[in-house]
Formats: structure tokens, sequence, C-alpha cells
């Protein structure tokens, strides 16, 4: 069974004639261990296809299912639970808060999740191990890089060990040195965590470095 399976998912903003399109009858699966890149313009629905696998919104039409949950079903408490447990999300923006380390970063889903502390503190040197940043653990965010920040996002984005990672422009705001360096690393956690990616991108050739698929949407479809 494919990780995730969306069937004729429509979505569509407004009423009468101010009615938006975002997504169009969209049909398309996701292997477990793959890692999809989706392409496109600005307003082709990228990102109304992110907020939709994160659980952040619903399909209006069509059915979504992830690891065997139907979104398009759930209610608002299993969707929580969904976002908890079963996906993880890097954002352009870091959403690191100021004045915390980056330990205390990367442990925050679990003191929400309230993870006994001995678990959450193994939990969190592993992520941190994972993105190569166990030496800057008790590092605020302004004593770190660009590419830094992306990682400890990265490492909270992991922690709990997620099936699905989904990454909605993740090297946006970094240069072209770091940018390659995230996508790699995420490559590599593919391999190392054995989860499944999901990323949206502007950018065919950091897709082309290490996307084992290309979907390119247009105007709310998947493209031949």
């Amino acid at each position: 069974m494919p990780l995730v399976e969306l069937r004729d998912v429509e979505k569509r903003y407004g009423r009468g004639a101010a009615e938006v399109a975002a997504l169009r009858g969209v049909t398309m699966d996701v292997e477990r261990g793959e890692f999809v890149a989706v392409l496109g313009r600005s307003g082709s629905g990228k990102s109304t296809l992110m907020n939709l696998l994160a659980g952040l919104d619903r399909p209006t039409s069509g059915t979504i299912r992830v690891d065997g949950r139907d979104l398009s079903q759930a209610t608002p408490a299993e969707l929580a639970a969904y976002r908890a447990r079963t996906i993880g999300v890097v954002f352009q923006q870091f959403h690191l808060l100021p004045g915390r380390t980056a330990a205390e970063q990367v442990a925050l889903p679990l003191v929400l999740d309230e993870t006994p502390p001995g678990e959450r503190a193994a939990l969190v040197a592993a992520a941190l191990d994972a993105v190569g940043l166990s030496r800057r653990a008790t590092h605020v965010p302004a004593e770190l890089s660009g590419g830094e920040q992306q990682r400890v996002a990265v490492a909270r984005a992991v922690v709990r060990k997620p099936p699905l990672l989904l990454c909605d422009e993740p090297t946006g705001n970094l240069d072209s040195v770091n940018a390659e360096a995230v996508v790699d690393l995420l490559s590599g956690l593919r391999a190392r965590l054995g989860c499944t990616v999901v990323m949206i991108t502007h950018e065919p050739d950091l897709a082309d470095r290490v996307a084992s698929r290309r979907v390119r949407m247009e105007d709310g479809r998947i493209a031949p």
C-alpha cells in the first residue's frame, strides 16, 4: 500500500463568481521510502497540496489517505494526533524561538506531547546527531548560521521519526551552498530513518540532485 494516496482531490475557495479552484481532480500516490519533489509556478496548487497533506486543511471533494488514515474524514482530534505522530514539517521560515537553545527547540514537540524527560533527552540527542549539530546543542538561534538554523528545524521535524516528512520550500531562505547541504541532509535522513519525503521547491536543479521522482503541477493539476 502506498504511504500517500490522493484520489480525485479538489480544493475550492470562495463562492459563486469569487470561487477559486486551487486543486482540480488531483490523483497521485507516494510510495514508502520515496523522495518526491513537487515543482510548479506560484499559484499552481503546490502549497494547497502541502496544507492538505499536513492535515491543516480539508479537500472540498476526493479522498486523501496517509498511512491508511483518511484525512478527509478525520476529526480535529484525529488530525492533531496525525500531525503529532505521522508527519514532520519543515518550512521555508525556520520558526525558531529566540533565546531557546538548539536542544530546547528540538525538544519542543516532545514537551507538548508530554514525552518523559529521560526519553526526551535521548530523542533530542539522536535528532541533533542526525543533522550534524551535536556540538551546537546549547547555542541559541542568534549564534547559528542560516544553514544551521534550518538544520535545527529539520531535527525538530524528525525527532519523533515520523514516516512522512513534508518540506515546504526548505531552501528558500538559504544561499546555494547551504541549499545543497540541506537537500543532501534530507536525502540522507530518508535513508537513515527510512522516512518518505515530499518536498515543494521552485528549484529544478535541487530536485534533480536528490529526488527519486519529480511531480510538476500546473493550474491545480498534475502535469503529464
